[in-house]
Parts: structure tokens; C-alpha cells; sequence
């Protein structure tokens, strides 16, 4: 392997830090989620979006409750991983590269992790991003990440993404392996069970500030899709910490 890359599993605080640094990096979530600015994008971290920071780009980040990483720091030439990276730095995770990122984390936790195991994921990356990369839908997903803490409609994402809605769900769904309702949802819920997890506030506050319409509306959703009420998971996170 020509490049040189180093794997890490890392956890973020709650507060806000900013930085720089000479190497690329590939941050990926493990568990829980991460809040980063990169140039003029922001999004978060987490079971449905990675990130590639391009070397000398300053980037901000903040830890989401309960968090794990996958961090790839990579000292490498430029290639069409990154050549983006700046502009279009978030991109969506599906479910294969999801199980991936478990496996090479429980390979770096057990310190056996080795450069080949760096070269599969940087090969499976390339696959999926640089040349690859479906415009449209990275517009769709950014729209997503800036707007889902309130009410969207499918047509508000396809409008942003400037493609119709029937071809939003095809090529979203190829991209994501979700469709866009399951992509806020899943954002929705992470971000409301890392506010479970991680702060005080109310059930109802919590279900007000990521997007559902009470707290009703996040205790079904949060049943329905991950088998669990809003109460009993903030008491088992507690009883775990």
C-alpha cells in the first residue's frame, strides 16, 4: 500500500472544538452521532452519513450524546476521494458500508486492525464517492441535514435536489439504500435518543426540537422502529452509564 493510513475508535465531547490538521481524514459512526462543519457544509455524523475532511481544511465538531467513531486518518496525495471533499463532504452510509464500519471497529478496538484492512475500506469509498457520486442526491442529502429537525415533505426534498420525486426515491434509494422518509426518520431518532441519553430535558421538549409534532409522535416512532419507549430507553442509558 502506497498510502498511510492509521484506523482509531474515538469518542467527542459536548463542547464545540475546531481545528485543523495535515493529514485527510474519513470519520464514520460506530454508535451515537457527531455534529461537523466543514468549510460552508454542516451536517451530523452517523448511522446514515460519513465525512471526508481534506488535509489544511479547518473543520468544526461536536460530540451528540453517547458517541463512538471509526476515525481513518489517511497521508496520501490527493486523489477523487478527496478532490471534493471540501465542497461535498458528507455522503450517505447504507446499510453494507454500515456493517463494514462495525467490523473494522471491532478489529481496531481488538488491535488487530492492519493496512489491508485500511485499504477495503479506502477501495469501498472510492466505489461509492468521488466520480461516482450522484450529485443530485448530495444536494437531496443536504437539504435533509439542515432541515430535518423540522417538518419536510418529500417534495421539499426533491425540489432542493432539483429532480422529480419518482426519480428521488430511485436514485435515493440506490445511493442510501433507504427511502427519504426512512433516511429522517432514522436522523430523527438518533438525534432524539442521543438527547435521551445525553441531557436533561423533557420528553416532549426533546420531541420538539428534532422534528415530531409531540411527544406522542416520538414515543410511537421510537416504538415502531427500534422496539423501545423514550422513557425506558433515557432509564436503561442511565442505568448503563
Amino acid at each position: 500500500m502506497t498510502d498511510t493510513t492509521a484506523l482509531s475508535l474515538r469518542s467527542y465531547g459536548g463542547r464545540h472544538r475546531a481545528h485543523s490538521h495535515a493529514h485527510h481524514q474519513i470519520i464514520l459512526a460506530v454508535e451515537g452521532a457527531l455534529d461537523l462543519e466543514v468549510g460552508d457544509s454542516a451536517g451530523r455524523v452517523g448511522a446514515g452519513a460519513g465525512a471526508l475532511v481534506a488535509a489544511g481544511e479547518r473543520h468544526g465538531y461536536r460530540g451528540v450524546g453517547d458517541n463512538r467513531c471509526l476515525i481513518v486518518d489517511v497521508d496520501a496525495p490527493a486523489d477523487r476521494l478527496w478532490r471534493d471533499a471540501a465542497t461535498r463532504p458528507f455522503f450517505p452510509v447504507d446499510q453494507g458500508l454500515h456493517h463494514l464500519v462495525r467490523f473494522l471497529a471491532h478489529e481496531t478496538a481488538g488491535g488487530v486492525a492492519t493496512a489491508r484492512h485500511s485499504d477495503l475500506l479506502l477501495a469501498t469509498l472510492n466505489g461509492r464517492t468521488g466520480a461516482g457520486r450522484d450529485t443530485r442526491i448530495d444536494r437531496a442529502l443536504r437539504f435533509i441535514h439542515a432541515n430535518y429537525r423540522r417538518p419536510i415533505a418529500v417534495g421539499d426534498i426533491a425540489r432542493a435536489a432539483a429532480i422529480s420525486e419518482s426519480s428521488l426515491y430511485d436514485r435515493f434509494r440506490t445511493a442510501t439504500g433507504r427511502t427519504p422518509q426512512d433516511y429522517v426518520a432514522g436522523l430523527r431518532l438518533d438525534d432524539a435518543q442521543a438527547l435521551l441519553a445525553g441531557t436533561d430535558c423533557g420528553i416532549a421538549e426533546i420531541a420538539l426540537r428534532t422534528g415530531y409534532a409531540d411527544q406522542s409522535a416520538l414515543t410511537r416512532a421510537l416504538r415502531k422502529r427500534r422496539g423501545i419507549t423514550p422513557a425506558r430507553y433515557r432509564k436503561d442509558r442511565r442505568r448503563l452509564s
